[in-house]
């Protein structure tokens, strides 16, 4: 038996069906945690962020326009969420000037690698850190999760020209960032 598409369980979840947006919502945890770790950088901060999305989500299905995907319309709260987070961490990381991040970690690590790919995975994750989160946040929708300037703008709540701007110095601040890396 072929699963329930996307948008017909949206529009029952919409209905009130709590099981239909369960149903939704198991489908694409994964993704949405995928996406939030790879804008914030942070299991914990992902996970929060992940968990608000949800939280949004079953608040607010009933504004779910059933014209739309709803992959895109969720991707589009969980960018929101972690945008959200992070300005919530930077206020409190200005308000307790001591407060450090913890040591990343990737859950993905594999201990038995070799010493330059530590090294080039901790300087993108650094290069990665170093930028803005409405510049790490373009990219990675931009480049992760193809999204397209349009869909990125609607998630960041700017202008089409902002995110290009977003990406442009999101590009320059990497390769500066990465240059003793690059071949050559």
């Amino acid at each position: 038996m072929d699963p329930i598409p996307d948008e017909q369980l949206a529009r029952t979840a919409r209905d009130g069906d709590r099981d239909a947006l369960g149903e939704l919502l198991g489908r694409h945890r994964q993704r949405i945690f995928a996406l939030c770790y790879r804008i914030l950088a942070r299991r914990e901060d992902a996970l929060d962020a992940t968990q608000e999305a949800c939280l949004r989500v079953c608040r607010h299905i009933r504004s779910f326009d059933p014209k739309r995907s709803f992959w895109a319309w969720l991707r589009q709260v969980a960018v929101r969420s972690c945008l959200d987070l992070a300005g919530q961490r930077r206020r409190r990381q200005a308000r307790e000037p001591g407060l450090e991040t913890t040591e990343q970690h990737d859950p993905g690590q594999d201990p038995q690698r070799d010493a330059a790919g530590r090294q080039i995975r901790v300087a993108v994750a650094a290069a990665l850190e170093g930028l803005t989160p409405a510049q790490r946040t373009a990219f990675v929708c931009r480049e992760l999760e193809g999204m397209d300037t349009l869909q990125i703008a609607k998630a960041l709540g700017c202008l089409r020209a902002t995110v290009r701007w977003h990406l442009f110095e999101a590009r320059k601040n990497l390769a500066k960032r990465l240059e003793p890396f690059a071949g050559g």
